[in-house]
């Protein structure tokens, strides 16, 4: 196993003692918001410096993570309230069409 990998197994651990939670949970997080391999690739910086430096660092990448995934799913609902928007301004031409057709 390298020495980066080594670490990263460590930082893992200590980041989830410093939470208050298992490494298994921590990762899964990090799974989810796909950021393990940005944690990962900041070995040169990580093992060199105070642990502590490195849970602030993944707090932010953490909190940047979520704004991301919050802007994306709300350009979703922004895109999915305009289709219902539009879908209801259909339904009223519709109805207007067919009252003026009787």
């Amino acid at each position: 196993m390298s020495k980066q990998s080594e670490f990263f197994l460590y930082l893992i651990e200590r980041y989830a003692e410093y939470k208050g939670t298992s490494a298994d949970k921590v990762l899964d997080e990090w799974k989810r918001k796909n950021v393990i391999k940005l944690i990962y690739d900041m070995y040169d910086i990580y093992h060199c410096e105070r642990l502590e430096n490195a849970y602030d660092d993944i707090d932010d990448i953490i909190r940047s993570a979520d704004k991301k995934t919050a802007k994306k799913n709300g350009a979703k609902n922004n895109s999915a309230k305009k289709d219902c928007a539009e879908n209801r301004t259909d339904k009223i031409s519709a109805k207007n069409d067919s009252a003026e057709m009787e």
